[in-house]
């Protein structure tokens, strides 16, 4: 039987959430900058496409039209309903809420790393570079604030602990996926 269902309907309750963890804390470290992307949309950006997919999912795209064509700029976020939240993830039934629906939502910002060489004007290499951020959220509980807090969290998987520097993603890009402190 459901945990939350057990209570009479009389009762007075006192609801909070929680994240479920405790963060021990790191010697001489009680805040990490990160320095978010500087993104003025209304002055850089256009749709290039706006829709829904065949499986529900809306989605916009857009275009960076300060970036030459050539080598381009492109942001999409998508939302799709997903009616149980549950499917695919480990948790005790028992305290699973009634409401089971929440959603998908994805960003996506695709780049190109272009090479040039100021030698030779005609020499040019490029890649593509690009990010993407799924969350997946109940239509219960979930506040801006938790949301805050898990992105800040993922983020927090690119660093060692308690810096920002590149260390780690120089470790990553070659691989070494385990944390050094571990």
């Amino acid at each position: 039987m459901n945990a939350a269902l057990n209570r009479r309907k009389d009762s007075p309750m006192s609801k909070e959430t929680s994240l479920g963890y405790t963060d021990t804390a790191i010697s001489g470290v009680t805040t990490l900058p990160f320095a978010r992307g500087l993104l003025n949309i209304k002055e850089d950006f256009v749709v290039k496409e706006e829709g829904v997919a065949a499986n529900g999912e809306k989605f916009i795209s857009l275009t960076n039209i300060t970036a030459p064509v050539d080598q381009p700029e492109l942001a999409r976020i998508s939302y799709r309903d997903i009616p149980n939240i549950y499917n695919g993830m480990k948790m005790e039934p028992n305290f699973m809420a009634p409401m089971k629906s929440g959603k998908t939502i994805i960003f996506r910002v695709s780049d190109v790393i272009s090479v040039t060489d100021t030698e030779d004007p005609l020499y040019r290499v490029d890649a593509p570079i690009s990010a993407q951020l799924v969350l997946r959220v109940p239509d219960v509980n979930a506040t801006p604030v938790h949301i805050e807090t898990i992105i800040g969290r993922v983020i927090s998987l690119l660093y060692d602990t308690g810096v920002s520097t590149d260390t780690r993603l120089k470790g990553l890009l070659r691989g070494a996926i385990a944390p050094p402190e571990l």
